[in-house]
């Protein structure tokens, strides 16, 4: 078995444990349950954590394409060849020259 990196968060009079994708929290409901040490911690949605007012850190997205381009002899594609293949880098919508 794989070891899992749990991290446990206080969170206002509450202790939360993450737990791969999955949060627990040391306040009894109806969900399944872990045991950390002698305490419970029961399975919580991260849309209820939320509700509850918890806050949660949000990467930022990057995205990154590149648009190729070609030149060719002309149209025909058993006759005519590609002598020109050329990219360009956009990320975040903006063009990279130096990449």
């Amino acid at each position: 078995m794989k070891k899992q990196k749990i991290k446990i968060i206080p969170f206002k009079n509450f202790k939360v444990i993450k737990l791969s994708r999955y949060y627990y929290i040391n306040q009894v409901n109806d969900s399944e349950y872990i045991k950390f040490g002698e305490e419970k911690f029961y399975l919580i949605k991260k849309s209820i954590l939320v509700k509850m007012g918890m806050k949660f850190e949000t990467k930022p997205v990057t995205k990154r394409f590149v648009i190729l381009t070609t030149e060719n002899s002309g149209i025909n594609i058993t006759k005519d060849v590609i002598f020109s293949i050329g990219g360009i880098a956009v990320i975040n919508d903006g063009i990279v020259i130096h990449d």
